[in-house]
């Protein structure tokens, strides 16, 4: 394989990617005891995001491993892990936020300490997100690699610390834009900010048969990630889907998507500059599709 892209991301820092089908993710913890974020949506579609609930009933488990599937809330694959050598990820504890690293280790803003601020989760997602065109709505549950979080005997929820180690990697096969953070988990009870042991790097390889990975490797590092943009159209629809959430995002004749109100969306099929078909009228309003020519 050859190396497309290759960056150390530090701890407590975000980045997203698009990736495209064909692509694989690989993810490597350099120094143990890692935490990478991560969420997934669907590029043609970003309304349709991870559901971490349909992922674990479906599969009957609790945490993610080699040979699961991770399910978006329609119920279509978004991901699969193709490789694991750690055995355990946690997708049930969420992200951690403001509230909970400035209870844990205190509030330290950027303009206090630059880069070395005690970033949280749920901005490093927003962050990300609006790069996308979505917001705070738009964020579900994420997935927490390296991090292990089981049921204890009286029912809470234990971490474990340092669940991974030098070493481990995932592996994942996906055709989504891909948002992550390197943030610490919410369950983290280090005495001190675990800056150092959270930090990834990524790498994407290609084949001459068209496969390709982008590695994510957690390592300690200063050099901050570049800001990797969007693509226009993704953006475009995900303001245009989320415009009002009493409507959706239909195509009209060109084969763009235009924003209407549920009452005047019916089906569409074809090709592009078709006709539009009337909708199912069962009360007798007789609602025409909008999108014409």
């Amino acid at each position: 394989m050859t190396i497309d892209y290759d960056d150390v991301l530090p701890g407590a820092t975000h980045w997203s990617l698009l990736i495209r089908p064909g692509r694989l993710l690989r993810m490597t913890d350099l120094e143990g005891g890692a935490n990478v974020s991560m969420l997934f949506y669907n590029p043609l579609n970003l309304l349709e995001r991870y559901n971490a609930p349909d992922t674990l009933k479906c599969q009957h488990t609790f945490r993610l491993t080699q040979g699961h599937c991770l399910y978006s809330d329609m119920g279509r694959i978004f991901c699969s892990v193709i490789e694991d050598t750690v055995g355990w990820h946690d997708t049930a504890c969420g992200t951690s936020t403001a509230a909970k690293i400035a209870a844990r280790w205190g509030a330290v803003s950027y303009q206090e300490a630059r880069n070395g601020r005690t970033q949280n989760g749920a901005d490093s997602f927003l962050n990300e997100a609006a790069k996308y065109g979505t917001d705070r709505r738009d964020l579900p549950v994420n997935v927490n690699w390296f991090s292990r979080v089981s049921v204890g005997a009286q029912g809470g929820l234990l971490f474990a610390p340092f669940n991974s180690k030098p070493g481990d990697r995932v592996t994942l096969e996906m055709d989504t834009p891909v948002l992550l953070h390197t943030c610490p988990h919410p369950l983290d009870s280090a005495a001190e900010f675990p800056r150092s042991r959270s930090s990834p790097s990524r790498t994407v390889r290609r084949t001459d048969v068209g496969d390709a990975s982008v590695s994510v490797t957690a390592a300690s590092g200063s050099a901050s990630p570049p800001r990797v943009r969007p693509p226009r159209a993704a953006a475009k629809r995900g303001r245009a889907a989320r415009r009002d959430r009493a409507g959706r995002a239909a195509p009209d004749g060109r084969g763009r998507l235009r924003w209407a109100p549920l009452s005047e969306v019916g089906f569409w099929a074809g090709r592009s500059g078709a006709g539009p078909r009337a909708p199912r009228d069962p009360a007798g309003a007789g609602a025409a599709l909008a999108g014409g020519a």
